[in-house]
C-alpha cells in the first residue's frame, strides 16, 4: 500500500472518509500495515468517519483508529442527509456508539465546509438537531463534557500534543477564549447564542 512506508518509518496517517464504503477500504488498509509492521500507538486517523456502522466502529476499535468526527454536519446538512440517506443517518458521525465502545473521539468543523465556531459542533453534538430544528440520529447524542473534551483534549490526543496542549493544567500551553456565559451552566437550546 502506498501507506506502508509511512506507517514504517513511524509517521501518523490520515485520510478522509465519509461514505462506508471508504472507511472499510481505509481500515482495511490499516489492518494490512498493522499486520505487517506491528506498531503500538501509532493513532492512525480517519477525517470525518461519516456513515459509519457498528460492525466498521468495531474494526475502527480493533485497529485503535481515531475518528475525527464533524458534528455541526447534521446541523448544516441534516435535512439533505434526511432525504438522502434515510435511517443510515442513525450511524452517521455516530459518536455515542464510538464512546460507549471506549474509542478516543475528536471533533472538527472541516472549515470552510460548515462554520469554524466549535459551539455549534458542540450544540449538534448533543442535541443531534439540524438547523431546521429535525431531529438527526437521536441516540447518538452525546453528555457536554464529552462533546466539549471531543473540541479539546481529545483533539490534542489525535495529534499526540496531550502533553502540551488540549486542557487546563499547569504547563501546557494556554489557548484559552472567554466566552460571555459558562457553558456548562447554560440551557443547552442556548448554545447556540453563546
Amino acid at each position: 500500500s502506498i501507506f506502508s512506508p509511512a506507517h514504517r518509518n513511524g509517521y501518523q496517517i490520515t485520510v478522509h472518509a465519509q461514505g462506508d464504503r471508504a472507511i472499510e477500504q481505509y481500515l482495511s488498509v490499516i489492518e494490512n500495515i498493522l499486520n505487517e509492521f506491528p506498531r503500538d500507538d501509532h493513532r492512525h486517523r480517519v477525517e470525518h468517519l461519516g456513515v459509519c456502522p457498528p460492525d466498521l466502529q468495531e474494526k475502527a476499535k480493533s485497529l485503535n483508529v481515531i475518528p475525527i468526527l464533524n458534528p455541526s454536519f447534521p446541523y448544516e446538512f441534516g435535512e439533505s442527509y434526511i432525504r438522502n440517506y434515510g435511517e443510515r443517518i442513525n450511524y452517521m458521525y455516530a459518536a455515542s456508539d464510538l464512546l460507549n465502545q471506549g474509542i478516543i473521539i475528536a471533533a472538527g468543523s472541516d472549515a470552510p465546509i460548515t462554520t469554524v465556531n466549535p459551539l455549534v459542533g458542540i450544540y449538534t453534538a448533543v442535541t443531534r438537531l439540524t438547523r431546521q430544528n429535525t431531529a438527526f440520529g437521536q441516540q447518538q447524542k452525546v453528555a457536554l463534557m464529552d462533546a466539549i473534551r471531543m473540541y479539546t483534549y481529545n483533539g490534542a490526543y489525535a495529534s499526540f500534543d496531550e502533553d502540551s496542549k488540549g486542557s487546563i493544567e499547569s504547563g501546557k500551553l494556554a489557548d484559552l477564549v472567554i466566552l460571555n456565559t459558562s457553558i456548562l451552566d447554560s440551557h443547552v437550546e442556548d448554545l447556540l447564542e453563546v
